[in-house]
Parts: C-alpha cells; structure tokens; sequence
C-alpha cells in the first residue's frame, strides 16, 4: 500500500514540477517589481530548485543514454546528494521570501518543497 503511494506521489511531482517552473519563470519575467528582500530570497529559492531540476533531468537523460546505474552507484549517490542539497538551501530561502508579497512567492515555495519530496522519493526507489 505505501510503494502505491510513493508511486502516485512521484506521478504528480513529474506532472506538477514542469508547471510551477514554467509558471514561475514566467511570473518573475512579466510582473517587474522593486527588489524587496523578500522577493531576492523568492528568486533566489526559485534559482536553486530550478538547478535541482535541471539536474534531475540531465541525469535522467545521462542513465537513459549509459542504459541505467548500477545498484547503489556511487555516482547516482553523489547526483542524489547534489540535488538534495540544492533542494534543501531552496526550501528555508522560499520560506524566507513567502511572508511577503512578490511574484513568485508561491511557486518558488511549491518548487522548492516538490524538489525535495522529489529527491528523496528518487533515495527511496534506490
């Protein structure tokens, strides 16, 4: 019953993230705002987890290319790390910038804190 869950929760990362980054980036594109310290540590949330994603991606396409990592590899085990450590110093930044009002508020907080589950849901499935 729980692999159902962590399953279906991975689904709906993989179906969520790619909107809120695209929301987000659009956001802070379009709606120009006088930089507030809460609005810096909005886009700076934003920025890492958006390096966390793009690493998730590009590792995605380096094990499809190299047909799949060994059992606990210590290669994934560093790509793993990485990601969560991006992850984890996005989530206090967006906490950081959420009391506030700015443009991505909300989607750097989602992004971050979906980041994060994602990375250690990829752990579990090792």
């Amino acid at each position: 019953m729980i692999q159902v869950f962590i399953i279906a929760l991975t689904i709906g990362l993989f179906l969520t993230i790619p909107a809120i980054i695209i929301t987000g980036w659009i956001r802070w594109i379009c709606i120009k705002q006088p930089p507030t310290i809460s609005g810096i540590l909005s886009t700076i949330a934003l920025s890492l987890a958006s390096a966390s994603v793009a690493l998730a991606v590009f590792t995605f396409v380096y094990a499809r290319t190299i047909l799949g990592f060994p059992f606990y590899d210590p290669f994934l085990q560093r790509i793993y790390r990485s990601g969560l450590v991006l992850a984890f110093l996005s989530v206090p930044c967006a906490v950081g910038g959420f009391w506030y009002p700015n443009a991505v508020r909300r989607q750097a907080l989602a992004l971050s804190v979906g980041m994060a589950l994602f990375w250690i849901l990829a752990m579990l499935h090792e």
